[in-house]
Order: C-alpha cells, then sequence, then structure tokens
C-alpha cells in the first residue's frame, strides 16, 4: 500500500570528520546551516557503491516512487539507520547525478556514489539501538519495485540490494508541520538513559502542545512507564520483568485516557440513563436503563471501563436500546469517527487486546522484546502520531474547530 519510502543502512566507520559522531550528525549539521540561510534548499545523501560488480540500481525506478508519492500529495521518506542512530529525510528528488559539489558533504569527495537522495529536510526519530530496531520492524517489502516480499525487516535480512522501496506499517507523516531540522532536539545531544523525563516525554515522542492536552493522570502515567523503560534498557543490560512493567503502564495510560474522554463524555451526556451492575466487584455495563440495589446509574459512579468494554462500545455504537453512541457523540464527531474508522482497527490489527488481556490475567507474554518496543512506539508515537495523541487531539478537533467559527 503506498506511499512507498526508502530505507538505507550505512557504516559509520567510514566516517572522516572527526568532528561528528557520523556522516549522518554531519549531515543534519549542513543542511541545519543552509536551511537557516534559506529555507527553500536541500542537501544531497549519496549512497556509495561498495563493489564495482554489484549490479546497477534502478535510478528511473527511484524517481518514479517520488512522482507517484508526489501526484496523491504524500511524502516521500529516506530512512538512514546505523542500527543504533535511525534518522529520516524528507525526499524532494533522486537522481545519479549531483548537480555541484557544494550541494553535499566533503565526505563524498573522491568516493564512488550510485544514487543521490536530494534531501529538504532530515530528522533523527531514534537514537539508541532497541527502539531503532522496534522502528526499522514496521518496515515491510509488498510492492511492484521489489522482487523480495518481507513482513519485518531487520539488520538480519541479508543480500538485499540497498536502497531498498519500503512501506511503513505507521503511516508516519514526519514532516507536517514546520522544518525539523531547524528544531532542537535533544536525542542529539543525550543519550536516552540520560535525558530528563518530562523533556523525553514530550519532546521525544509526543510534541509538546500535545502533551499539554492530556490529562493530569495520564502525563503522570506515561511518565513513569518512561522511567521503567529506561531502568529496563540501561546500560546495555535488558530487565525483561521491568521492560514487561513498562510496556503494561503503557497499556493502561491507553485505558485511562478512555475512561478520561470516551467514558467521561458517556457520564456527562448520558450518565442518567445508562446503568452498570457492581455484582462481586466487576463492572458489568446494561444495555437497559434499569435500576435495583444492584445497579448503578453511570452518572453516580466513577468506575472505570476496561479496554475491552470501551473496544465493545467502539465496535457496537447501538449497544444501548434507548439511544446510540452516534448520537451521544453528535457534538464530538472528529473523536468518534477516529475511534470508530482508525483506533478500532488499530486496537485489533496491532493485537493491543490480546497483550492487555495477558498482562492483565498475569498470563506468560511469548513477545520478543523489539515487539513490546514496537507496541510502546505504536501508542506513543516515535517520530509520528501514536494513539495517545491520535486520541487527544481527535478529542479537542471539535471544539477548536467551533470556536474558530465564533
Amino acid at each position: 500500500m503506498k506511499p512507498y519510502h526508502f530505507y538505507l543502512p550505512f557504516n559509520p566507520l567510514f566516517n572522516s570528520n572527526d568532528k561528528y559522531e557520523s556522516q549522518a550528525h554531519e549531515f543534519f549539521e549542513e543542511l541545519k546551516k543552509i536551511k537557516q540561510k534559506n529555507s527553500h534548499e536541500s542537501l544531497y545523501w549519496g549512497k556509495l557503491k561498495i563493489s564495482e560488480f554489484t549490479s546497477s540500481l534502478n535510478v528511473d525506478g527511484f524517481s518514479q516512487v517520488v512522482r507517484e508519492n508526489q501526484e496523491i500529495e504524500l511524502e516521500t521518506h529516506l530512512f538512514i539507520t546505523d542500527y543504533q542512530f535511525l534518522w529520516v529525510g524528507k525526499v524532494r528528488s533522486v537522481t545519479s547525478k549531483l548537480p555541484t559539489d557544494a550541494k553535499t558533504l566533503n565526505f563524498y569527495n573522491g568516493k564512488n556514489v550510485e544514487v543521490w537522495f536530494e534531501l529538504s529536510d532530515f530528522h533523527l526519530i531514534s537514537n539508541e539501538s532497541e527502539s531503532t530496531l522496534a522502528f526499522i520492524y514496521q518496515l515491510h517489502i509488498d510492492n511492484p519495485y521489489q522482487d523480495n516480499k518481507i513482513d519485518h525487516l531487520s539488520p538480519m535480512v541479508n543480500e538485499l540490494r540497498f536502497p531498498l522501496v519500503i512501506q511503513d506499517r505507521g503511516h508516519h507523516h514526519f514532516f507536517k508541520n514546520g522544518i525539523h531540522v531547524l528544531e532542537n532536539n535533544p536525542m542529539l545531544n543525550k543519550s536516552d538513559e540520560t535525558l530528563k523525563m518530562e523533556s523525553f516525554g514530550r519532546s521525544f515522542v509526543i510534541p509538546q502542545k500535545t502533551f499539554s492536552l492530556l490529562p493530569d493522570k495520564v502525563r503522570s502515567s506515561i511518565l513513569h512507564s518512561e522511567v521503567l523503560l529506561m531502568e529496563a534498557l540501561s546500560k546495555g543490560k535488558r530487565d525483561r520483568v521491568k521492560l514487561e512493567k513498562s510496556i503494561f503502564g503503557y497499556l493502561e495510560c491507553l485505558e485511562l485516557l478512555l475512561n478520561e474522554t470516551f467514558v467521561s463524555h458517556l457520564r456527562e451526556k448520558e450518565g442518567h440513563n445508562i446503568f452498570v451492575s457492581m455484582d462481586s466487584g466487576t463492572v458489568k455495563i446494561l444495555r437497559q436503563p434499569q435500576t435495583d440495589s444492584h445497579k448503578t446509574s453511570l452518572k453516580d459512579t466513577k468506575v472505570n471501563f476496561t479496554l475491552n468494554q470501551i473496544k465493545m462500545l467502539i465496535d457496537t455504537p447501538r449497544f444501548f436500546e434507548h439511544t446510540s453512541l452516534d448520537y451521544i457523540f453528535r457534538d464530538k464527531k472528529s473523536f468518534w469517527e477516529y475511534c470508530r474508522l482508525e483506533f478500532r482497527n488499530a486496537l485489533k490489527n496491532e493485537s493491543i487486546l490480546e497483550l492487555y488481556l495477558k498482562f492483565k490475567n498475569k498470563n506468560q507474554v511469548e513477545l520478543h522484546d523489539r515487539e513490546l518496543l514496537l507496541m510502546r512506539n505504536i501508542l506513543l508515537g516515535v517520530g509520528g502520531v501514536g494513539l495517545f495523541s491520535a486520541l487527544i487531539s481527535n478529542w479537542y478537533r471539535d471544539e477548536y474547530s467551533s470556536k474558530k467559527v465564533a
């Protein structure tokens, strides 16, 4: 499924400039300098030809990828990694010839470059190998430009001709707002382990404005899970117990956020007609508005619904016999449409509910560490929009729209 993007590993040991940690770091700084002078400028990242016996690249095909994405008004990304750092560039064009030596790094002088990517923006989205590998795991190949079909990319996938034309399961939009190379990125100066938690939570995965919109309980719970994650992965060690606690914490944050939005709206708009049963300490949602000694109106209780109960309601808008969720959420249309059209599919496709129930019931979780980290990336978003950001942005979208109209 389009858009198609490019994926290219590089070897940081080839770096000839001791001032920078890698060629990518130098590229970032050089592009930043020229963008400060002229925001329309670009810089070219090259792919070195390692052997003269290597087969030729289909550069015309790469150019076609960019044109196809432009026709549907979507960005083309170049993912660049040394398997510790993961960078993404915004591709303007692809060519076999460099316009002028001034449009790239001195690093490429005298080297055999077989293809050039013109990049108009450049962004660091991970600076730690675990999160980088988890993100790469979201990339896959199923397109007419590649002979192979690969479900998940990883450093172990070999015998491939780079650059690859790939797809991104996260459908991230990295360059929607502003020029990222001109913005402050704390990952450029610090490792994940030493980042201040508040800055990490807001800058690394959730935009600051979006983070501020989250309820206080959710914000503090996210930061707590981030602390556990750092402790689990610190100093090159891997604490599986803390890693699982961290991921379960993110899932509980999702449940809490939905209770603070979705369930609170039900309570406010229709709480006097929606009833729950508290038998045996378990909350049961009732279809009909009725009361007795064991049933309480939602308005008169502060109970939270579980993630699977909320998913059930989203799946069945006519669950309540006296009303529909379409009607209840009539003044939260953007939020409700997102829940129905995108969020419910995300819960299903990414097996979020399945993992949540295993944690909840204290069953053994057999997922690999990188798959658990991928779950965290889906919820928070790494360089793109995660479920937390999408939910809270859509929750406030209609409110902001009505203010603008007024």
